[in-house]
């Protein structure tokens, strides 16, 4: 039994060639693109991966998941990995498989290590080497100040 798929090979990424599973790629390219024919032509965005052969347009709903974690300028999308994972959709009524596109977010930078925690302030020279107030002599501690309530 022939595959369809193998026999009619596409310019173009299908879900069916993922295998059901994720895949993490690297954008190489994305170019505007006028796709479809007469009154179906539409410009897409087509985005080209390192080491894979096909290309994959991308409708809207990948394209704003890209512009949303790079910005809307397609050149911020060159060089980063996205995540195609192979999804059903609803398209006209229909659920049919489809490619998603998510964003792999650059790991954060390790934190700086926490600086070391700052001597105690030295005991004032009045108060000789007592450093708790419980072991001040009394009469250095002036008891004629003012409290207000």
């Amino acid at each position: 039994m022939a595959d369809v798929n193998a026999i009619y090979q596409s310019e173009f990424l299908r879900a069916a060639q993922l295998g059901g599973q994720s895949r993490r790629v690297t954008i190489e390219q994305a170019n505007v693109e006028i796709l479809g024919q007469g009154e179906k032509a539409a410009q897409k965005i087509v985005l080209k991966f390192s080491k894979v052969k096909q290309r994959l347009p991308l409708n809207k709903t990948n394209a704003q998941v890209l512009a949303g974690a790079w910005g809307p300028m397609t050149d911020n999308w060159l060089n980063r990995q996205v995540d195609l994972r192979p999804e059903k959709v609803m398209f006209s009524g229909s659920m049919v498989d489809s490619i998603r596109v998510h964003a792999v977010y650059d790991a954060p930078k390790p934190l700086a290590p926490a600086a070391a925690p700052a001597a105690p302030p030295a005991v004032p020279p009045a108060l000789g080497d007592a450093a708790e107030p419980d072991a001040w002599p009394a009469e250095e501690i002036a008891d004629d100040l003012p409290w207000e309530a």
